[in-house]
């Protein structure tokens, strides 16, 4: 099996609302704003402090501190991840040296996808020490979500079989059981999807992507009841998936961070 089904959950059956979508996105930033501390920055959210840590210490890195979220306010206020950047700059490479490149990302992209009928992904690490099995997880940082997102920029039709497959893999897993985030939650799932619908067009994809939306808006509200709190991370919390959002709502795929970046 290409994925775990203990880390996902059934998609539930809500109809897109573009409205629900940008009430939700002015709700995160009303909310962020209104809890940010000058001294503290932003309260840590408890699924993002490790057993060892002191959930009091002061978060401030991109990933999941105050530096993620200062980007991701800067950036609602209108403004396979070493591929990505060889992709994009391909035309600064001279067609030689990016002739090379291509072939051998396509290369290796073929080569270690795992197929499962018309669904495909790929495996956390090639090879284990001690001879252990790679875990088949489903989500940006692991798995066929990251891989469509990074890839979807690769010139020719050369990948789209495979990233078709792997899209029909993410659809086929269903939301993560980890929340709305970006990193391993539904909403950088949905990304691969709204991905899909830039490279082909296809409205399947898009409806895909504003059915995660509507999951992960579900599961924003869920958590911040269970929590008393939101969660104050680019990554791995809402104001990450409120960019989701917009994003859903413009049928744009503009991914925090490795996309925005180039802009």
């Amino acid at each position: 099996m290409l994925y775990d089904p203990t880390r996902h959950e059934a998609l539930q059956p809500l109809a897109w609302n573009e409205d629900l979508a940008r009430e939700t996105i002015r709700r995160v930033v009303r909310d962020t704003e209104d809890r940010f501390s000058a001294d503290r920055y932003w309260p840590l959210h408890p699924r993002d402090v490790e057993a060892d840590e002191d959930r009091d210490h002061v978060a401030t890195t991109l990933y999941y501190g105050a530096c993620g979220v200062i980007w991701a306010l800067r950036y609602l206020h209108g403004f396979v991840a070493t591929a990505s950047p060889l992709i994009r700059g391909r035309h600064l490479l001279g067609h030689e040296a990016w002739a090379a490149w291509q072939a051998c990302i396509f290369t290796t992209i073929t080569r270690t996808a795992i197929c499962d009928g018309d669904q495909a992904s790929w495996p956390t690490h090639l090879v284990l020490p001690g001879g252990r099995a790679s875990r088949a997880l489903m989500q940006f940082c692991h798995g066929a979500p990251g891989f469509v997102v990074c890839l979807s920029d690769f010139p020719g039709a050369e990948l789209d079989d495979l990233l078709l497959a792997a899209g029909r893999a993410v659809w086929a897993a269903g939301p993560l059981t980890k929340g709305s985030n970006l990193c391993h939650g539904t909403g950088g799932n949905g990304y691969a999807f709204l991905k899909l619908y830039q490279r082909t067009q296809d409205p399947l994809w898009l409806d895909r992507a504003r059915a995660f939306a509507m999951h992960g808006i579900a599961q924003t509200d869920e958590d911040a009841v269970r929590h008393g709190q939101m969660r104050y991370s680019l990554w791995t919390g809402d104001p990450g998936f409120a960019i989701y959002l917009w994003d859903c709502v413009r049928g744009k795929a503009v991914f925090p961070t490795l996309d925005a970046f180039y802009v």
